[in-house]
């Protein structure tokens, strides 16, 4: 198993384990986790129906924090929550709140760690491993070659969905972005989004083209592989 997915498979089991010690769904969380129990606090008002929120798994070597997210059982199961509220827009109210809260805690525990990233999951539906759940989305603090003061990099690319890219380029204040497209969709997003300054792309024939035609932009090709 490689170092990633055993790192995905710590984090889905830390909030499996803490708000439903064996048992399959994953219900409204009630527990909160020092460090970030005030942002929970905050967060939960307004999306305590639809996610659970992790143990912080805090690295103080390497500098990263990571957060694992995962979508309620009763969210996942109802097309009507999901209609009123999408997967993206849940995500995007958890960012621009993860954002604020920390513009106005300058000191928040978040501030000791040089990379942040947020990645949010449907848990599977039996035994956890760590090819049964699906990532949705990423979230970080990393663009191509310079790091963000909170949230900026948006990774929709990951799950197959129609209107992904759609919703993102109505995104506030994200300055980097993961675009698995072909060539003419890539201009119309990244003409769409004023802010950016990184772009992954998973073409390698596309980094020199769009440096052209971008330059203020810095792109690089993506070469992890999205599981």
């Amino acid at each position: 198993m490689s170092m990633k997915k055993t790192i995905v498979l710590i984090l889905i089991m830390s909030v499996l384990l803490s708000t439903t010690g064996c048992h399959k769904a994953v219900p409204r969380q009630s527990d909160r986790h020092e460090g970030i129990e005030e942002f929970e606090d905050e967060v939960f008002q307004e999306l305590g129906d639809y996610i659970s929120i992790g143990k912080p798994l805090l690295d103080n070597e390497s500098g990263k924090m990571q957060l694992c997210v995962l979508f309620l059982s009763d969210y996942v199961a109802s097309e009507e929550m999901q209609g009123s509220k999408s997967y993206y827009e849940v995500i995007e109210e958890f960012r621009l709140a993860f954002n604020d809260y920390y513009s106005r805690n300058p000191n928040w525990i978040v501030s000791k760690y040089s990379y942040v990233l947020v990645s949010f999951y449907i848990a599977p539906e039996g035994l956890i491993t760590s090819a049964g759940s699906e990532l949705i989305a990423d979230l970080s603090t990393q663009g191509v070659r310079e790091s963000y003061d909170n949230l900026a990099t948006v990774d929709y690319s990951i799950y197959n969905s129609t209107d992904n890219y759609q919703y993102l380029m109505s995104c506030e204040g994200v300055r980097c972005i993961y675009i698995d497209e072909e060539f003419s969709s890539i201009t119309e997003i990244i003409d769409s989004m004023p802010d950016l300054s990184s772009v992954y792309v998973f073409d390698a024939s596309y980094v020199e083209r769009l440096s052209e035609l971008y330059p203020d932009i810095a792109f690089a090709e993506c070469t992890w592989f999205h599981y």
